[in-house]
């Protein structure tokens, strides 16, 4: 462990590091501050030494019937030897054991239990169960039985690394005795290798977090176990807000090119309820160390490939004594890997509010920012950062932007945090910048277009966009707050696909869009709106708090637009897509999705909304293919065996198909089931519903938790049930449909009818029927559908030509119906 000397910055401590040549190098350091810009050269050296640690021979022990216990996880290290790794900072932090053993996995929550049965019966797409393990080393699930709740198997190594106190545990086994590692130690080499590229493993930042800080949320515990001849991965992160991670990384050939694929991922069992639905403290759940309350920021753009940002971010901590204070940066952007070239981000210079120089350490995507002296809980502290970023996407010959998901200026918390944002942007003429806030000044400046935008309210990726651009603004009265806002339409004024000539009709849509959106959602978040021409072809969008970036084809004719896209899917209709953007203005920045398993709380929402105003304007036919799209998507996103709260994880052999999966689960069966919310509540007590849960959370982050609680209070019903069943699970039914009919002693006939569903995967549901009578319109019941095999009768006046269910798909199922009997 580390030993406080004279004060924070003065640390006596072992680094042990594994060179070239083989020999154990032991560097007594004392840390003192550093004078000038300066890379923090300690901290680096223990970024760079974590994953460079071989095995300890001196520190090795054979071990029997040895159990190690985590969430979820039980490892019986039954005969073999472990050797431990060299220290580093004085403690143990890895291991590695050759032997037999048995290890046994669950999940906890309806989701995680719900990914791991996906995968142990074989409906996880993206993993070939059993894959490379052998029959006869799974013990459970045992062949053709029908319970995948459990993965138990023996395995023959295992790998360790660690921060939450297993070198405690296992103390009494390091003074046994020297063994040579011989092939452990080639193993465990390999293994760290392979750990150190795995996405998101940022093990060596946790463990200086720790050891800098003292805050136990930085400790982990990651095993990788060798079943057979594959490596099966248990991750458990305590600065996560997912904490569990059980999968596996083979290796693709070179490290930067490899995928993971989920078994299941999950939280503590400590934060579900007895019904397995997660129940905890968002903010303790996200375990943020800073509260970011404003970022004022200059940035400088003299050529189209590189800019610098000079950025005052101020901020409250949230932890006792921060000595090392963390941020999120990428280091690099396009390449997949921090380390590579190609879009760099370069930081030169970390200050302090009175200009003193402080040492930081840039990797791995993460700035770590030794303080001069600790800070206390609430002290309020502003920071400097000076950057140059070659992070530039070109949208077209005239314009460019930054991808705003990424965190190209200091961020921290779960999606980079929420905070004010005062910036200048200064551009080349005769180009400008579009962004997100307030415009408050406009001025030319030694051949640059100088802007300053200002977003009072706290905001999540605020984005600009920059070229050459025609402009014009006009003025959007609400008629729910009589508030005046700005609607600025910026198009391509040059070239064929120039949007100039559709910028009127571009700032109508607009505004009918709000004013809609306004009426079922509330008001609009922002002083200002927007609305950027992106490349045609480009075929997406993006909507940055009070800025959306469209597709070209929004702006240019309808001919021309289908003459263009006469090979996508979407076609030259592009009012939904429209909606879609712009309903991020409340669903992803009013509220913002506040865990990885809830994006579908921005995105499903948004698709929704768009089939609301689609509805609106061109009728129940296109909104009746948006439904069929849906169902269609829905089903494909099936085929990866997760939820749509296991979305982001779901995979597949290729990634293409992976991101097929995830965007099916998430836009489209999340868009039927917000559907089927509306269907269930009726229309009235659905938005009254919306309008209850943006209002209560306006600003904030959001969980469906949360929606599931605000729509329960309004409808005066449990949902529970129904979020159990379309947001935790998985499968889709197929509900198969067929009825009789009789004489009744009345004259009338009485219809018996059958809704039969797969008893293991049935589902509770409120299905239309409806009966062709001989009228101009069907008659409709509403059925609720309580037990796989269901049957309900229903007296009518004569016998019905034809009887069906759901005609306009208010139920996310596929439809059988059998022949009259």
């Amino acid at each position: 462990m580390c030993r406080m000397l004279q004060g924070p910055w003065n640390r006596l401590y072992s680094l042990i590091l594994s060179p070239a040549l083989g020999l154990l190098l032991v560097v007594m350091v004392v840390l003192t501050p550093v004078a000038g810009a300066a890379e923090d050269a300690e901290l680096a050296r223990v970024f760079d030494a974590f994953f460079s640690l071989g095995l300890d021979s001196t520190r090795s022990a054979a071990v029997e019937n040895v159990k190690i216990e985590r969430d979820g996880l039980e490892i019986e290290l039954k005969s073999g030897r472990l050797w431990f790794a060299q220290p580093l900072l004085g403690r143990v932090t890895g291991a590695h054991f050759v032997g037999d053993g048995v290890v046994s996995m669950r999940a906890n929550g309806i989701a995680g239990v719900n990914m791991l049965k996906a995968t142990l019966s074989g409906k996880n797409s993206g993993v070939n169960f059993p894959g490379k393990m052998p029959a006869d080393v799974i013990l459970q699930p045992a062949s053709g039985e029908k319970k995948f709740d459990i993965f138990q198997a023996r395995f023959t190594e295992v790998f360790f690394r660690f921060t939450d106190g297993l070198d405690e545990e296992l103390a009494g086994l390091m003074a046994d005795g020297d063994a040579d590692a011989g092939t452990a130690e080639d193993s465990f080499k390999k293994r760290n290798k392979e750990a150190f590229y795995v996405d998101g493993a940022n093990m060596e930042r946790d463990f200086i977090l720790q050891e800098f800080t003292g805050i136990d949320r930085f400790s982990f515990f990651l095993a990788e176990l060798k079943i057979g001849s594959e490596w099966l991965t248990y991750s458990l992160a305590h600065s996560s807000g997912q904490e569990v991670w059980i999968g596996t990384h083979p290796s693709q050939g070179a490290g930067v090119n490899q995928r993971v694929f989920t078994w299941t991922a999950f939280d503590l069992a400590e934060d579900y309820d007895n019904k397995g639905r997660w129940d905890a403290d968002l903010l303790l759940d996200q375990k943020p160390l800073l509260d970011i309350s404003k970022i004022e920021m200059t940035i400088d753009i003299p050529t189209t490939i590189i800019f610098s940002i000079d950025a005052k971010v101020t901020f409250v901590p949230l932890a006792e004594e921060l000595s090392v204070v963390p941020f999120a940066l990428v280091n690099n952007l396009g390449y997949g890997w921090w380390e590579k070239g190609g879009r760099p981000v370069t930081l030169k210079s970390v200050q302090d509010a009175e200009g003193h120089e402080l040492p930081f350490v840039h990797k791995r995507n993460s700035v770590l920012v030794r303080m001069s002296e600790p800070l206390a809980p609430g002290q309020e502290t502003t920071l400097r950062f000076q950057a140059d970023e070659k992070t530039i996407i070109q949208l077209t010959d005239y314009s460019w932007n930054i991808i705003n998901t990424y965190p190209w200026f200091p961020q921290h918390g779960y999606l980079g945090g929420k905070y004010a944002i005062d910036w200048t942007i200064r551009v080349k003429s005769p180009l400008s910048a579009i962004a997100s806030g307030r415009l408050v000044e406009t001025r030319e400046e030694k051949g640059m277009q100088v802007t300053r935008w200002v977003m009072d309210q706290e905001v999540a990726f605020p984005s600009f966009i920059f070229g050459r651009f025609s402009s014009r603004e006009d003025i959007y009265k609400s008629e729910k707050t009589g508030r005046e806002i700005t609607v600025g339409v910026h198009a391509t004024p040059l070239g064929r696909l120039r949007g100039t000539t559709k910028m009127k009709a571009v700032s109508k849509e607009a505004m009918a869009i709000l004013k809609l959106f306004e009426e079922f959602f509330g008001p609009y978040p922002y002083d200002r709106l927007d609305i950027t021409q992106m490349a045609v072809g480009v075929g997406f969008g993006q909507a940055p708090p009070g800025l959306l970036f469209l597709t070209g084809e929004a702006f240019v004719s309808a001919g021309l637009a289908a003459e263009l896209m006469t090979r996508s899917a979407r076609g030259p209709y592009f009012h939904d897509f429209f909606a879609h953007e712009m309903a991020h203005q409340w669903f992803g920045h009013e509220v913002l999705w506040g865990r990885d398993e809830d994006v579908w709380l921005s995105e499903a929402f948004a698709e929704y909304a768009s089939a609301i105003y689609v509805d609106q304007i061109d009728g129940s036919k296109k909104f009746q293919e948006k439904l069929k799209r849906w169902l269609d998507g829905a089903k494909m996103g099936e085929r990866s065996g997760f939820p749509i709260a296991g979305a982001i994880y779901a995979s597949a052999p290729s990634a293409v198909f992976a991101g097929d999966y995830r965007t099916n689960l998430i836009y489209n069966k999340g868009a039927y089931v917000v559907h089927m919310i509306r269907t269930l509540l009726g229309p009235d007590k659905f938005l009254e519903g919306m309008r209850a849960f943006l209002e209560a959370h306006s600003g904030g982050m959001v969980t469906t938790q949360m929606l599931k609680t605000d729509m329960e209070e309004v409808a005066g019903i449990p949902l529970g049930w129904f979020f159990d069943q379309w947001f935790y699970t998985a499968e889709i039914p197929t509900v198969k449909f067929s009825y009789s009919t009789q004489r009744s002693e009345d004259g009338g006939y009485l219809l018996t009818g059958r809704i039969v569903q797969d008893e293991d995967n049935w589902k509770q549901l409120v299905v239309p029927v409806y009966y062709d009578l001989g009228g101009k319109q069907p008659s409709i019941q509403r059925q609720a559908v309580s037990s796989p095999d269901f049957t309900f009768k229903a007296k009518l006046p004569s016998n019905p030509k034809r009887v069906w269910l759901d005609e306009e798909h208010t139920v996310l199922a596929k439809m059988v119906t059998d022949s009259k009997k």
